[in-house]
This record gives C-alpha cells, sequence and structure tokens, in this order.
C-alpha cells in the first residue's frame, strides 16, 4: 500500500508538472499554495539629466542621476500539503521583468531566467514549515544610459526617448523643444515576489517555485536643460528647423569688388598719374643752383615757404589760383625749389644792373683857361 501511494503521487506530479509552464501574471506550481506581499511597495522615482557640454540635441548625454532604488519587500511563502511527502518553505527572491515558471529536466518546477533584469539575493527561509516569512531588501538595477536600438528591458533614458519621440511625431515641437524643460511622467515596471517549496517523499526530491507579480509605478523625472538650441541642418530633419534669412549688417564678409571696414580706399587717380611720372618731376632730386646772398634772398624764399604754411586767405590772388592748380601734386620741397629758381633768376638780373649803377660816370673835363 505505501509502495503505491508513491506510485500514484508520483504519477500526480508528472500530470500536474506540463501544466506549471502554463504561466500567468502570478503563477503557483504544484507544491506552491501561494506567495504573499504583505509589505506596502512605494513608487520609485528616477531622475534623468542631460551631461553633455554640446547646447545641440543631436549631441544630447541623457543619463540616470539618482541614486539605485531600493524596495523593502515582505510577505510569506506558503507551501501545500502532502500525506505522502514532507512539504517545507524554503527560499525567497524579488525578481524585476517578466517572470514564467517552466519545468526542470531532473523534476520540479523553476523561474525561467528569460525576461528578468536584475533580481535581490535569495534569501534562505530556514526552518521546517509549510508557511516562512521573507523580508528582503531588492535593489533596482537598470542601465544608466542609452546607445539606441530596442530596449528589451526597462531602460529610464529609453522611455525618456521613446516620450521625446512622441512629442515630436505628435506636433508638440522639436526636440530642443522638449529638452529645454521639466517633464515628469508615469510609467510601470513588474515586480515579483519569488518562493520555492521543497517535496521530499523520501525517494523523490522535488524543488518547485511560484511567484506574484505587481505592477510597481515608476516615476521619471526629466530635468530640462535651459541651454539645448535647435540645430540648424537640413530642412525636414528630426529636430531641428529652418535657418531664418539673417538681416543684412555687418556680420556679412564683404564681396568680391566691394570695400571692408577694414580695407583702405581705392588709389586716387591724381594718384596713379603721379605714379607713372618720371622721378626728376616729383622733384625727387635737387638741382644746382648759385649761391644767394643778401635780403633778397630772404625775401623771396621766405614768404614763399609762409604762404606754404598759412590759411589760403593770407595768399594773395595769384597765390591761390597756382595752389588751386597745383593742389594734390605740391608740396613743400616743390614751392621752394620753384621760389628759389627764381630767385636765382632774379639775382642774376640784379646782379648786372647792380653793376652798371654803380660803375663810375666820367666827370665833364674842366674847361681849359684861355
Amino acid at each position: 500500500m505505501k509502495i503505491l501511494t508513491s506510485l500514484l503521487a508520483g504519477a500526480t506530479l508528472i500530470a500536474l508538472t506540463p501544466a506549471i509552464a502554463a504561466a500567468d501574471d502570478s503563477d503557483m506550481s504544484v507544491a506552491v499554495h501561494d506567495i504573499l506581499v504583505t509589505s506596502n511597495i512605494p513608487a520609485i522615482n528616477i531622475s534623468v539629466r542631460n551631461l553633455s557640454p554640446s547646447p545641440f540635441p543631436g549631441m544630447r548625454n541623457l543619463r540616470v542621476t539618482s541614486p539605485r532604488p531600493v524596495i523593502r519587500v515582505a510577505g510569506q511563502v506558503w507551501c501545500k500539503a502532502f500525506q505522502s511527502a514532507h512539504i517545507r518553505a524554503d527560499a525567497a527572491q524579488v525578481m524585476f521583468g517578466n517572470a514564467s515558471l517552466h519545468s526542470l529536466p531532473e523534476g520540479g518546477a523553476g523561474v525561467h531566467p528569460l525576461g528578468i533584469w536584475s533580481s535581490s539575493p535569495i534569501q534562505a527561509l530556514g526552518g521546517d514549515e509549510l508557511l516562512r516569512n521573507y523580508n528582503i531588501n531588492a535593489p533596482v538595477d537598470f542601465p544608466e544610459t542609452w546607445e539606441g536600438g530596442i530596449s528589451l528591458f526597462f531602460n529610464p533614458v529609453y522611455e525618456v526617448e521613446q516620450r521625446m519621440k512622441q512629442f515630436v511625431q505628435n506636433g508638440g515641437g522639436t526636440e530642443a523643444d522638449f529638452l529645454r524643460v521639466d517633464d515628469v511622467f508615469e510609467t510601470t515596471i513588474k515586480m515579483n515576489a519569488v518562493g520555492w517549496c521543497d517535496y521530499d517523499s523520501g525517494s523523490q526530491q522535488y524543488r518547485f517555485a511560484g511567484y506574484r507579480q505587481i505592477d510597481v509605478p515608476v516615476h521619471i523625472f526629466y530635468h530640462g536643460d535651459p541651454d539645448i538650441e535647435d540645430q540648424v541642418t537640413a530642412v525636414g530633419s528630426p529636430g531641428t528647423i529652418q535657418a531664418p534669412p539673417p538681416p543684412p549688417g555687418p556680420s556679412f564678409a564683404p564681396s568680391p569688388g566691394r570695400r571692408g571696414r577694414d580695407q583702405a580706399p581705392p588709389p586716387r587717380r591724381r594718384d596713379r598719374e603721379r605714379e607713372r611720372e618720371p622721378q626728376e618731376a616729383r622733384g625727387d632730386v635737387f638741382i644746382a643752383i648759385p649761391d644767394i646772398d643778401g635780403e633778397d634772398s630772404e625775401a623771396l624764399i621766405v614768404p614763399a615757404v609762409q604762404r606754404q604754411q598759412d590759411p589760403v586767405e593770407a595768399r594773395t590772388e595769384d597765390d591761390r589760383r597756382r595752389t588751386d592748380d597745383d593742389r594734390g601734386g605740391s608740396t613743400l620741397g616743390d614751392t621752394i625749389r620753384r621760389e628759389a629758381a627764381r630767385a636765382a633768376i632774379g639775382a642774376l638780373l640784379g646782379s648786372g644792373r647792380s653793376s652798371r649803377e654803380s660803375r663810375p660816370q666820367a666827370r665833364p673835363a674842366p674847361p681849359r683857361s684861355r
């Protein structure tokens, strides 16, 4: 009879084991009565910021800046009772992600590892009872950045990127408009309180798992970056705007053939003509003139220098007319040389006249006496 009971129990376990693979949001294998969560599970708060030094949306570097959250989960692992076997609550664990049960090759049931992206250490419950308490501090590990592509697990930065994408697609504005403003939104993650029950019939030892799944709210706070600017690129690209035509002003570079503010004025016509004149015509060489002494030379040269330096009002009509004709090409040296030449000619002519005037005249012969 004892052997028959053992065979029936084994057949019952084998018949029920395939049904373990069909998992729901909460699932218990044949030896697990329930997994209870008695503690209050608070919402998780996560902060995301742009840490890029660039002001352009395309160069953004969104990162999680808040500390890693830790959730305290408390409850009980409650196992079923069998007359033909000894059952006890063995261990508990907290997992985050999409959990599911699967059959183990050696018998029993376990939690499928696919879909779980974070988990706490396994806590051994000890004792030999069907019902045991557990108390676990479960850290919530998730990526702090997102490098593009599809995120299979929970990633706060990916959630912000998806929200920004919807913002742009719905006509809310550009990527820069989204990234400049503070934003907070809520999503959920799946938390699983997992428990194991040991089944020992003497000839068979199995371990059966079960889990209770809870949706935990997550508040993602995006802290806006006021320095973000619209990057002007090709029209129609995501997150960009068309550059408005800049107003005319000093920011424009001078076009070919036009003078800028820092360029010299074009050469004047008279300057070009002077450049074509021979060097002697510009008075760059000196001519030999005789030495001129006396008051006549000073009377000729000094007034000429004064007329060159005095205002036009102090000049004679002839000087003003001559100055107007020579303007642009006359220099002080030209005037001195010109007046010196005149003085030399006048001196030569004057010296001849003076010699004639100073020549002694013949006195009339005295009358002869008769």
